[in-house]
């Protein structure tokens, strides 16, 4: 994949990344590895350790690569920051951030783009006043925080004894919780590229599920690109996949994950706007298998970037 526009060279870049999120260590792997890849190909990089809402960008920078994962990172509260600074940056805008982040505002938006999503019931803090909504689901079932990223704060609640401890760690990490139907089957994600979907990955554990432990050990997971599924799912896994990304706002690049049951249905879970960067991490390995290499896939981000301009970019 080569380049389009005509970079003045070297481009001076600032990369983003650790924050103050459950997600720090992830986004400092995924950092690193952008900082990295991006001086291969001759930019001035500064990397900054975001700590805290207090952090500076470095005078003269052409872009700012965004690598914020999780709470602060991908909720939008970042990106309003770097719209009020009128500066250029990887990824979707505040707007689109926040509706992502939120998956059940986010499943409101699948559904009304006819996008098929589990079914779900959302529970508040504030309605239940402390009392317990006992079982409010059919087992197993799928408890997960409205506000998280990387499987944080998710349990897959098997029999109705496991769901009061289920609820008590997803409203650990926001008032907000998900109790979604459990989709048996195969798990799939698709990520899009400056509106056009990559190719298929079959995710396959080791053991277990695709929590936090086995998205980022090296090994814990078989992850199969391209899918070894029929022409017509994995076509319509990627049009769903970009249905998603064009329904919600996204912009320059994101990630959408599925299952398929048993009867060949997809069933779209939810939508990454800021996907893994790691060694590990999946858009990486789908555009590798697109012929993009890493050092470009995140030049491809940067061009995208240049090419807004002033405020909101």
């Amino acid at each position: 994949m080569t380049s389009k526009l005509k970079l003045a060279m070297p481009l001076k870049i600032a990369v983003l990344m650790g924050g103050f999120s459950s997600e720090r260590e992830v986004s400092l792997n995924s950092g690193r590895r952008v900082a990295e890849a991006l001086r291969s190909l001759g930019c001035v990089v500064e990397e900054v350790d975001v700590r805290d809402e207090n952090f500076s960008i470095p005078s003269g920078m052409d872009v700012v690569f965004v690598a914020l994962h999780g709470t602060w990172g991908e909720d939008g509260a970042v990106q309003t920051i770097l719209e009020k600074c009128g500066v250029r940056f990887t990824g979707s805008d505040s707007k689109t951030s926040r509706l992502a982040f939120d998956k059940v505002a986010a499943k409101k938006v699948f559904r009304e783009h006819g996008l098929a999503t589990p079914r779900d019931v959302v529970l508040r803090r504030q309605d239940l006043n402390g009392s317990d909504p006992g079982l409010v689901f059919d087992c197993p079932c799928v408890v997960k925080p409205s506000r998280e990223g990387s499987s944080i704060g998710v349990r897959i609640v098997q029999r109705e004894s496991e769901m009061k401890e289920a609820l008590a760690v997803a409203f650990g990490r926001d008032d907000t919780v998900l109790v979604e139907e459990y989709i048996a089957g195969r798990e799939l994600t698709v990520g899009v590229l400056k509106d056009r979907a990559l190719p298929v990955i079959e995710i396959r554990p080791k053991s277990g599920w695709f929590d936090y432990k086995n998205k980022y050990t090296e090994g814990a997971t078989e992850e199969i690109v391209p899918a070894p599924i029929d022409a017509a799912l994995a076509r319509q896994v990627q049009d769903d996949a970009l249905k998603a990304h064009r329904a919600l706002g996204c912009r320059d690049f994101s990630r959408s994950d599925f299952r398929v049951d048993a009867c060949g249905k997809s069933w779209l879970l939810e939508v990454n706007t800021i996907p893994g960067m790691t060694a590990t991490s999946l858009l990486p390995r789908a555009a590798a298998a697109d012929g993009i290499t890493f050092p470009h896939l995140c030049l491809a981000l940067v061009e995208q970037a240049l090419k807004r301009r002033g405020k909101n970019s």
